[in-house]
C-alpha cells in the first residue's frame, strides 16, 4: 500500500548492480494494482536527455501503480510525468475494461504503437527494442544495452508467432507454454540466448508473470 494512499499494487522491482556491487532499485518491470490495471516493461535505451524535473524511478512507479486504473490514464501518465533512467522502455498496458496498449516511452518522446479495446482483436509482444518508425531512430540499445538488444529480434518475432498461433484460445496454460518456449537452435555459449525462456551464460530470464486481470490475479515465478 503506498504511503500516501491510492490503489494497492504488487510489482517486480527492477534492480541493477552498480559499480560498487550494490543493487539499485531503478523502477519496476511488471505490476498489477487492485483495479486490475497492469503493466509490463522491457528495457530500451533512448538517445534523449533525461528530464531535469525527473523523480526517482522508484517514486515514479509507485505513483503509476497507486493512481492509474485504465490504459488511457496510463498513456497520459507516461506523457505527463517527467522521466529519467528506469522510467523509459517498451510498455504493454492493460486494464479490467479489456483495453490494451503498446506504448514506447523515451525520456522526452512517447509513442502509442498500438491500442485496442475489448471489441478489437489485439495481440502484442515486446522485447528490448522499439518497433515503431517514430522511435526506432531514438533507440541506441544496440550499443548501450547490446546483450539484450542482440537477441530482441528473435524473441519479439517468436513471441508474436506463438501468440498468433493461439489467437482466440489464449489462457493461463497457453501463456505458460509461451513463457517456457525454448529454441533448439540457440547457441548455449551466448551470454543471452535467442529464446523466450532464456538461460544464457551470464544473462537471462529473471522471472515470468501472467496477469488474469478479470480476476485481479498476478501469477509470478522465478526464472
Amino acid at each position: 500500500l503506498p504511503e500516501d494512499g491510492g490503489y494497492k499494487f504488487v510489482h517486480t522491482p527492477c534492480l541493477l548492480l552498480d559499480e560498487n556491487g550494490f543493487y539499485e532499485n531503478v523502477g519496476s518491470d511488471r505490476g498489477m494494482n487492485e483495479t486490475g490495471f497492469s503493466w509490463t516493461r522491457s528495457w530500451v535505451v533512448p538517445d534523449e536527455e533525461e528530464s531535469p524535473e525527473k523523480m526517482s524511478a522508484t517514486a515514479w512507479f509507485q505513483k503509476l501503480g497507486s493512481t492509474v486504473s485504465t490504459v488511457d490514464e496510463a498513456i497520459e501518465f507516461v506523457k505527463n510525468n517527467p522521466k529519467g533512467t528506469g522510467c523509459q522502455g517498451n510498455y504493454i498496458f492493460a486494464d479490467a475494461g479489456g483495453n490494451l496498449a503498446v506504448v514506447e516511452v523515451g525520456f522526452q518522446t512517447v509513442t502509442v504503437a498500438g491500442k485496442w479495446s475489448k471489441d478489437d482483436q489485439g495481440l502484442a509482444a515486446r522485447a528490448n527494442r522499439w518497433e515503431s518508425e517514430t522511435m526506432k531512430p531514438l533507440d541506441i540499445s544496440s550499443t548501450e544495452n547490446p546483450v539484450y538488444y542482440n537477441t530482441s529480434d528473435y524473441r519479439y518475432n517468436r513471441a508474436m508467432e506463438l501468440l498468433q498461433e493461439n489467437a482466440g484460445e489464449i489462457n493461463e496454460e497457453v501463456l505458460k507454454k509461451i513463457l517456457s518456449d525454448r529454441n533448439p537452435q540457440a547457441d548455449p555459449s551466448m551470454p543471452h540466448l535467442n529464446e523466450i525462456n532464456n538461460h544464457g551464460t551470464t544473462d537471462g530470464t529473471v522471472s515470468a508473470e501472467i496477469y488474469d486481470i478479470a480476476d485481479r490475479t498476478f501469477w509470478y515465478t522465478y526464472g
